[in-house]
């Protein structure tokens, strides 16, 4: 690393600098940006009450096991290319057009537009 860190410290005054994976098992708080571009891993809770940043993709650590909010803490927006779904019934990407929808069917590879009224 580089520099000193406040450990077990409210204010911590030096940049932790770490080549390599960050591992731990209880709570984490950062209460600046989280600039990520390696393996990083938090066994307990990480809460980071900036903006984060990462380098690559924000990944679970399993296949379809874990939520991105909850039925009382959702996400206010999601900005996204396209949208991709699957599960165990279907597989579909929501592509937007310039002036449609469309829905892939990633099974069959076929696609259908959304038909769409607009409203005065």
């Amino acid at each position: 690393g580089t520099g000193k860190v406040g450990i077990n410290t409210t204010g911590p005054t030096h940049l932790l600098t770490v080549d390599g994976t960050i591992s731990g098992s209880g709570q984490t708080t950062l209460g600046a940006n989280l600039l990520m571009s390696g393996d990083q891993y938090v066994g307990g809770t990480l809460n980071v009450s900036g903006a984060s940043t990462f380098g690559g993709s924000f990944l679970p650590a399993d296949d379809n096991t874990y939520d991105l909010g909850s039925v009382a803490k959702r996400w206010a927006n999601l900005y996204t290319g396209d949208l991709h779904l699957k599960n165990e019934r279907g597989d579909w990407t929501v592509v937007e057009e310039e002036e449609y929808l469309t829905l892939r069917n990633n099974k069959t590879g076929k696609r259908y537009k959304l038909a769409m009224e607009e409203i005065d």
